[in-house]
């Protein structure tokens, strides 16, 4: 009887040490499953976090997008005034070079006419001398002529 008690309590040992395996079993799975919702939890939470990064990375690519086009729309603007300041300034320098030659040919017809009034002056003074020789000669004329004639007779 000894025997069978010791062979019993062996084995209630034994079983109690089963429960007690399967319990602390349980225990673990129930920890493993809680870690796994927690975990799934997690997961859900972080996919929801990673959505709205990906929604908010989505709406600056718009925005860069945007940027992009308006960054090339005002390279274009500023493309076209330079074509423009530069067809001016091609416009200018033609303006430039027919004024220079309108200079030029003012300042050519300038020096014609300084010529022409240094002749002038010349030809004035020349013909003023001429002038005062023709008087003279006149007057030395008109004084032979006078003494030429005859005197009145004193009647």
């Amino acid at each position: 009887a000894a025997v069978v008690l010791a062979a019993m309590q062996e084995e209630m040992a034994a079983a109690k040490g089963m429960q007690r395996a399967d319990h602390e079993e349980r225990l673990e799975s129930e920890r493993g499953t809680a870690e796994a919702r927690g975990g799934l939890e997690n997961a859900r939470f972080e996919v929801t976090r990673l959505q709205g990064l990906l929604e908010a990375v989505e709406e600056d690519k718009v925005a860069l997008f945007a940027a992009k086009a308006s960054l090339q729309a005002e390279k274009d603007h500023e493309a076209s005034r330079a074509d423009a300041a530069e067809d001016a300034a091609a416009g200018n320098a033609e303006d430039a070079d027919t004024l220079r030659g309108t200079v030029t040919a003012m300042e050519s017809t300038i020096r014609e006419l300084r010529e022409a009034g240094d002749r002038a002056s010349s030809e004035v003074v020349r013909v003023q001398a001429e002038r005062k020789a023709l008087l003279e000669q006149q007057e030395l004329l008109k004084r032979l002529a006078q003494e030429c004639e005859p005197a009145p007779d004193e009647d």
